[in-house]
């Protein structure tokens, strides 16, 4: 038990142990007969076979010698089995003083590179794949959470020796060594070293000279020639690595899932045409630890030691575009889970970006965590989409108590949009969010939304249409709800609105109109609005000649046929504005219903009373 460590006989032992744990019932550990060593079979096997016979005999003899035993005396097979694992355990420790010397040489190699162009020696990597490949079973699912990874061994010698393989500290260097190994992996397979100083460069939000662009390219461009070679995960975890070493920082994981996100959205956002696109790409790793998830009865997950366990998941059209999935989590009512169905590199990106690009109109539904290896990040809980089906109770003019601070936020949104006069790159209703803290209400958005980097000045008018239709789908046919809306905004007073409605009134007067002259004395020259404005005036004549056809029997003296006329105007120009409508045509304005109610409130005017029988 002296000198270097085993790694393996320690590895094969630890493989069985591993297997026994998941599974007890599907065989017995057999420990070697003469108890002082590492070694430990399956009683299924061959060797485990071989194993129980001498021990059965030296049972049925104990003073016969056996060439294989050190001593006659054998313990119990749960003794012999406590025995064995505290042999494990003990070799383990000096497994983990080698993975501390072999990764630390490896990362100072790594540091010494970003002051030359060498990087680390083959032995230096050769060792570490030789532990790696060795230890493979004490993280099988790479890349993943390795408090999950080594929960069965964790039970095993619990249940056995009432100490756990791995405690804190040494869960922490076996994590560092995983980060190690993926470095190394990642250079095996490129065959280049990392360009540490390009790298180191940009962590550090220093411009990079001619050199380190150069090499950070060249790396670039090796990275896309082998990129069916490597996985996000790995390479995810190496750049890990990269960052902790220029750093020269370790232990906490959580503050460094943040500050990886940061390089990698660095990365991503300038060579995203090129060896980056790995990152979107879909990790098998990754993948596997969600169908895990979803094939558990109860879905447990932790972050920053806390267990949460999922719930019901939240349908939205949004989340299912993006690739992501939504849990609430049991008994919280305030944070979600947010998990990837690509990659544990997309919910870090999108963090990164958040802060980096999002406008601050609608913010993006907020990041409360994310998961040190990426699989999942908690969010703020969100009410609903506005797709859904918000069930506005108003139904008056004064819009309901229980409505208005849900609407006060998209009001907001809307009253920013008019002085902001540049639109987001995205007005669809699946893209925003309500959320809440206590009693007031707040729109968020996701996937980012960004302001739109160009918008032609001369298109600006363009604008008004579009959020009057956002306005239009956020009311859901509650047109008491679309009125609140569009006057609290000031949308109503919008200048190209009050143009539509001179030139609407000019149409109706009996005016021959150019669209494009009226357009112009405000500026406007623009095809679009052109259009939309000629479409907008050509629909009242109609139900003007309507109007006029039921009301002129009426009238106490044709004279007052002019006075008709202009009383129709103006309760046309009255009944558009009063239901809110700025540049698009009330939908219903020439139904027979519609028609009606414009013409008993005609009627019903004092100061048209005068005009009929």
């Amino acid at each position: 038990m002296s000198g270097s460590c085993d790694f393996v006989q320690l590895g094969a032992s630890l493989e069985v142990i591993r297997e026994h744990a998941c599974d007890p019932g599907q065989f017995q550990l057999i420990p070697d007969p003469d108890h002082s060593g590492i070694r430990i079979e399956k009683s299924t096997s061959f060797m485990g076979h071989v194993l129980q016979f001498f021990t059965d005999v030296a049972n049925l003899f104990p003073k016969i010698q056996l060439p294989c035993s050190s001593s006659g005396n054998f313990p119990n097979e749960e003794a012999k089995v406590r025995r064995t694992l505290r042999n494990v355990a003990k070799e383990f420790e000096k497994a983990l003083v080698e993975m501390r010397a072999t990764g630390s040489q490896y990362r100072e190699a790594l540091l010494r590179s970003s002051r030359s162009s060498t990087g680390p020696e083959r032995k230096e990597r050769a060792n570490i794949f030789h532990i790696a490949d060795t230890l493979h079973s004490l993280f099988p699912g790479k890349w993943r959470d390795l408090a999950l990874d080594v929960a069965p061994l964790q039970k095993l010698f619990m249940a056995h020796i009432s100490k756990p393989i791995l405690q804190e500290p040494e869960m922490k260097t076996v994590a560092q060594f995983q980060r190690d190994h993926a470095m190394a992996a990642v250079e095996g397979i490129l065959f280049q070293p990392f360009p540490m100083q390009s790298f180191s460069a940009i962590i550090h939000g220093e411009h990079l000279d001619a050199g380190q662009q150069e090499a950070l390219n060249d790396w670039n461009r090796c990275l896309d020639e082998k990129r069916k070679l490597l996985t996000v995960g790995l390479l995810h975890l190496a750049l890990w690595g990269v960052l902790e070493a220029i750093l020269n920082e370790n232990g906490e994981t959580i503050a460094f899932a943040k500050k990886l996100a940061s390089f990698e959205w660095e990365l991503f956002r300038s060579y995203k045409s090129s060896g980056f696109r790995l990152f979107a790409e879909e990790d098998p790793d990754h993948l596997a630890w969600l169908k895990s998830l979803e094939g558990m009865g109860e879905k447990i997950i932790h972050l920053r030691g806390e267990r949460l366990l999922l719930g019901n998941k939240v349908e939205c059209a949004a989340f299912a575009d993006q690739k992501v999935v939504v849990y609430n989590i049991e008994g919280d009512t305030s944070r979600q889970v947010m998990i990837s169905l690509v990659n544990q590199v997309q919910l870090g990106l999108w963090q990164a970006a958040c802060e980096e690009i999002a406008w601050g109109v609608v913010p993006p539904i907020r990041c409360l965590g994310l998961h040190p290896y990426g699989n999942f990040c908690l969010i703020e809980r969100v009410h609903s989409s506005l797709t859904d089906s918000l069930s506005w109770l108003s139904s008056a003019a004064k819009v309901d108590q229980n409505d208005e601070p849900i609407l006060r936020p998209i009001v907001d949104f809307l009253a920013a949009m008019k002085q902001e006069k540049v639109p987001p790159t995205s007005l669809l209703l699946k893209n925003f969010f309500l959320v809440r803290d206590t009693l007031t209400w707040f729109l968020r958005s996701f996937p980012l939304m960004e302001q739109m980097p160009t918008y032609p000045e001369e298109h600006k008018f363009r604008l008004v249409q579009q959020f009057e239709l956002f306005a239009i789908s956020c009311a859901k046919n509650n047109r008491f709800v679309f009125r609140h809306l569009i006057y609290e905004s000031g949308f109503i007073d919008h200048p190209l609105v009050q143009l539509y409605r001179e030139a609407m009134i000019d149409r109706l007067s009996g005016h021959e109109i150019s669209e494009v002259e009226v357009l112009a004395k405000e500026g406007i020259v623009d095809d679009v609005i052109t259009q939309q404005l000629k479409a907008f005036i050509d629909n009242f004549p109609e139900a003007q000649n309507r109007l006029y056809a039921r009301l002129q029997p009426r009238l106490k003296d044709p004279a007052l046929q002019s006075e008709l006329k202009k009383a129709i105007v103006q309760e046309l120009v009255a009944f558009q504005r009063d239901f809110g409508y700025c540049t698009i045509v009330h939908p219903r304005l020439l139904e027979d219903s519609h028609i009606s109610i414009i013409e008993n409130h005609l009627m019903g005017v004092e100061k048209y009373r005068g005009l009929f029988e």
